[in-house]
């Protein structure tokens, strides 16, 4: 590392660390994953895996403070038999972390994203996940299904062979009896289908010459696409998203553009820019939708 280099690495550390400490003091929500998340990163690094470093800076992404909190909030106490599907890995270690009688199965069929799950499972001396590359239509349940599923902003991804409906019906068949579903998507004032020039996860369809990326959900296609396919009514749904419209779009911008320099401010961007919301309709723009859907 040159001179340069360390010294542009110290000011984004302060950049961080000043953005989080402002964010705390205004109620940042989910401010526990962002501890825990530093704690990771200086975890890896104190093994010798500098990818830590990333993670000290920014340890939880933008909106995913509210989507590990809703989660969270929405966890079956009891829940022991757990499954993550593809979901930012944080919140499964989080989990495991502070209740080392759960037992967690992450699934992803990203292999890097499963191999820096388990490095970092490893870096915190946890016993109590298992880890497995492979995609939701390859996963089975235990005899008597799991008590909770949660799949953090994954369904608006997945198309191909199938998509998000049956997505959503695999994800609810592989629960048990009176288990518990937690699923969080983007939303924003209409539905709509974002693509890309590039294939960031490899297994994306081509439409003339850009791949799909993701669904943003209406109210009306969270109901047709994600609740009726399974026939079940969402025992609770949160909205969390920008104050004033396009804010999450220049965001992601300058993200594209300025990188690490952008992000390592998420914290002051949350608190400052985002808000939670009664209902869809009051959303001004982009935000994301929490639902949880329990079995019977």
């Amino acid at each position: 590392m040159t001179g340069q280099e360390y010294l542009r690495l110290i000011h984004r550390y302060w950049r961080a660390e000043r953005a989080f400490a402002y964010a705390a003091r205004h109620d940042l929500v989910g401010r526990e994953f962002g501890r825990f998340g530093k704690k990771l990163g200086w975890s890896l690094i104190r093994r010798g895996n500098f990818r830590g470093i990333t993670r000290v800076l920014v340890p939880v992404h933008i909106t995913r403070y509210f989507e590990f909190a809703f989660v969270q909030a929405n966890m079956i106490s009891t829940a022991k038999r757990c499954l993550d599907v593809s979901s930012p890995f944080l919140y499964s270690l989080y989990a495991a972390y502070n209740d080392d009688e759960m037992r967690i199965r992450i699934a992803n069929p990203d292999t890097n994203d499963i191999g820096q799950a388990e490095e970092s499972s490893q870096a915190l001396d946890l016993a109590n996940c298992q880890f497995d590359n492979l995609a939701l239509h390859q996963i089975s349940a235990p005899g008597s299904g799991y008590d909770c599923i949660w799949s953090i902003s994954v369904v608006e991804h997945i198309n191909g062979d199938y998509d998000d409906r049956q997505s959503m019906q695999m994800l609810y068949q592989l629960l048990g009896r009176g288990g518990r579903l937690v699923v969080t998507v983007p939303v924003d004032q209409r539905y709509r289908i974002e693509y890309r020039d590039v294939n960031h996860y490899g297994t994306q369809s081509k439409h003339g010459g850009e791949y799909f990326f993701q669904r943003f959900y209406d109210w009306t296609a969270i109901r047709e696409r994600l609740l009726e396919p399974i026939g079940r009514e969402a025992s609770e749904v949160a909205w969390f998203g920008e104050r004033e419209n396009g804010r999450f779009h220049d965001y992601i911008q300058r993200w594209l553009k300025g990188g690490l320099d952008c992000i390592v401010e998420d914290p002051r961007e949350i608190v400052d820019h985002y808000q939670p919301f009664n209902n869809w309709r009051t959303m001004p723009g982009v935000g994301v939708c929490g639902l949880v859907i329990d079995k019977p």
